[in-house]
């Protein structure tokens, strides 16, 4: 399936992304509230009239501000990074292949593991001198997020990339390759820093439709906590909201699953993770929880 992605990040729903689209477009909701927007791979790839991303991390939200408010700057700083030494036939040489031959293939897989070395020690000083397009603080900022998450270990942002990873250059040439559809999509979004409370009551009403995939509990991938209490608020206010809802919630040994009742749908996804001693397979369960029925 093809998608949208603009950084890694931990917790994706790509392998989702059809269930909850389908789930989408059966509420027949104009309003589509991603209360959890993360790294806006759901908001990205949702065909809905008005779309509302939120999250607290103030680094996501800017990140989404910038492309949304100086698309040039971001696109061109990706062409700058990208911009390596290392090119697909070799120091000095043009490729005698042909794009489809499997040499041609060997050849451009090697310069792109060594542009990605290249890249994981270049520097981002570039961003500050002249040459891009007049950018504020904020937006270098965003620009040094985008990096930062895209050449991580996981999308952890702190930590760097493996070679059990898509290499980091490959990553980043996609982003660029999707770069106009990406800020296209974010250009069309109403951006916001809210607490999940105040957003379903900023937003609630009929005819908006509120996505949920709230943090996992005990996990720290995020740079908030979220408590068994948080989940008791969050039951609360969905059991009293106009508007219809999407709850994703990992079902297998979730201590708080037991607070929302039995889901309306069950959906099981794979995950292939490699180890030293080949492909290991791990698949889970996803709760759907629901307000309403599909049209």
């Amino acid at each position: 399936m093809e998608y949208l992605r603009l950084i890694k990040y931990p917790g994706s729903k790509k392998s989702l992304l059809p269930d909850i689209r389908e789930t989408y477009a059966g509420s027949g909701s104009g309003l589509f509230v991603d209360v959890f927007g993360g790294s806006g791979l759901v908001s990205l790839n949702i065909n809905a009239s008005r779309i509302v991303y939120n999250d607290l991390n103030r680094e996501l939200v800017n990140l989404f501000a910038a492309v949304k408010e100086n698309p040039a700057f971001m696109k061109e700083s990706l062409e700058r990074l990208l911009d390596v030494p290392a090119r697909y036939s070799g120091p000095g040489r043009e490729p005698v292949e042909t794009e489809d031959s499997p040499a041609y293939y060997i050849m451009r897989r090697k310069a792109r593991a060594r542009n990605s070395q290249l890249l994981d020690r270049k520097s981002l000083s570039f961003l500050r001198e002249g040459g891009t397009k007049i950018a504020s603080g904020r937006e270098i900022r965003a620009f040094e997020t985008l990096y930062r998450f895209s050449t991580s270990f996981g999308g952890m942002g702190n930590t760097y990339g493996t070679q059990k990873e898509k290499s980091s250059y490959i990553y980043l040439e996609k982003t660029l390759h999707d770069f106009r559809k990406i800020s296209s999509c974010v250009r069309r979004w109403k951006i916001e820093n809210l607490d999940f409370r105040e957003v379903i009551a900023k937003y609630d009403g009929e005819g908006t439709f509120f996505y949920l995939d709230p943090p996992y509990q005990g996990k720290d991938w995020y740079d908030m906590t979220f408590t068994r209490g948080d989940y008791i608020d969050m039951k609360h206010l969905m059991d009293s909201a106009k508007g219809k809802y999407l709850l994703n919630l990992g079902l297998d040994n979730s201590p708080v699953s037991g607070i929302f009742g039995q889901p309306s749908r069950v959906v099981e996804y794979g995950q292939k993770n490699q180890s030293s001693g080949g492909d290991n397979r791990s698949s889970g369960k996803i709760g759907f929880f629901m307000n309403f029925r599909k049209l």
